[in-house]
């Protein structure tokens, strides 16, 4: 991780992602991230057509709205968003999101 450059992902505010594996290191099936969303930051509602999320909570708590429905997270939880479902993340508290994101087949593999 040291050796990645953090970016922040669209739609995403007060956040920070490194990019572990994406379709650029040749990944066809699947990217990963580590990503941290500060208590004042977001996730913005967005929907993806063709790939499914799965979001692995490490620390910070909050709830994610998938589909009109408020689903709370804490560490040790794990949400998956299904292809085309919107979707948008909030932290609660003053504890910093931080969570593995798998994206799958890699986004740019179509």
């Amino acid at each position: 991780m040291r050796d990645v450059q953090p970016g922040c992902p669209p739609l995403h505010h007060e956040t920070v992602s490194w990019a572990m594996v994406t379709a650029a290191d040749g990944s066809q099936s699947v990217e990963v991230f580590i990503d941290e969303i500060s208590p004042q930051g977001a996730a913005y509602q967005d929907k993806h057509e063709h790939e499914d999320h799965v979001f692995f909570i490490i620390s910070g708590r909050g709830y994610a709205v998938v589909d009109q429905e408020r689903l709370e997270y804490a560490p040790g939880d794990a949400l998956w968003i299904p292809r085309g479902a919107a979707h948008e993340m909030y932290v609660t508290g003053q504890e910093t999101l931080r969570m593995v994101t798998v994206v799958a087949p890699a986004r740019t593999a179509r």
